[in-house]
């Protein structure tokens, strides 16, 4: 089950990844003039939105709890947290958390639409904006390959000047930079959150094919050992019977 999903995954990534590059180009090119934008702005962080994306399921071994671990790694100071989770086992963890705003539409991941995440966009940045949040992290793991998977996080809001720098030309913007760059900056964020949630997709059923085939190849073991200490004490009770009945003839 795990290899068919993972290879429906792999191939909306694949295909999602032009659409995100593409995304950050035209990002780049538009925040390289707008470096007034409230967007790019760092501030005294007070309070930071966490976006966890786990799994739906479980059998992965330790990949929703590194998350976890991440997340309390970030919280640990004097900054208040909120926590917006993805994923059927991130909304178990954290549902009776105090720190978790939104509690619904966001169960099973691979039933998350874009245009879900979109809505979601539009209102991290509207908060933001207004200065609810001073930071906002995406939390999930990344593929690497089938047998490496990486859980990891990424800062997306303000976006850092250093990670877009301009590539020649001139631009010119209508009616300022600023304010393509407010109009573009939803879509940024939802790009973000939807790649980290396909990658994270991937990496889910991946994980849980190594961790099943590993899981397989230990119950082996443990039945070609047993097969093995049920013999030898199968063929100690026979021995012993025979031992009897020798013992009981020569009397």
């Amino acid at each position: 089950v795990s290899s068919s999903k993972f290879k429906r995954a792999f191939d909306v990534l694949e295909k999602g990844k032009c659409y995100f590059e593409l995304l950050d180009e035209a990002f780049s090119s538009i925040s390289s003039y707008a470096k007034e934008s409230p967007y790019f702005k760092g501030r005294e962080v007070k309070n930071r939105t966490f976006v966890v994306i786990a799994g739906d399921r479980g059998l992965v071994g330790s990949f929703n709890n590194n998350l976890y671990k991440i997340v309390e790694e970030l919280s640990n100071d004097n900054a208040g947290s909120e926590i917006i989770p993805f994923g059927k086992k991130a909304f178990e963890h954290y549902r009776d958390d105090e720190r978790t705003i939104r509690k619904e539409g966001f169960g099973i991941c691979d039933k998350i639409s874009p245009e879900i995440i979109k809505e979601l966009s539009e209102e991290i940045s509207k908060r933001f904006s207004k200065g609810e949040t001073d930071e906002v992290y995406v939390v999930y793991t990344r593929y690497i390959n089938m047998m490496s998977q990486e859980s990891v996080y990424e800062k997306i809001l303000p976006i850092s000047s250093k990670e877009y720098e301009s590539k020649g030309g001139v631009m010119m913007f209508e009616p300022s930079a600023e304010s393509v760059l407010s109009s573009a900056v939803h879509e940024y964020v939802s790009g973000r959150i939807f790649g980290a949630l396909c990658e994270s997709l991937v990496s889910e059923n991946a994980a849980r094919r190594i961790a099943m085939d590993s899981a397989t190849k230990n119950a082996g073991e443990i039945i070609d050992n047993l097969t093995l200490e049920y013999n030898r004490a199968r063929q100690g009770a026979i021995t012993q019977e025979i031992t009897e009945i020798v013992a009981g003839s020569e009397k």
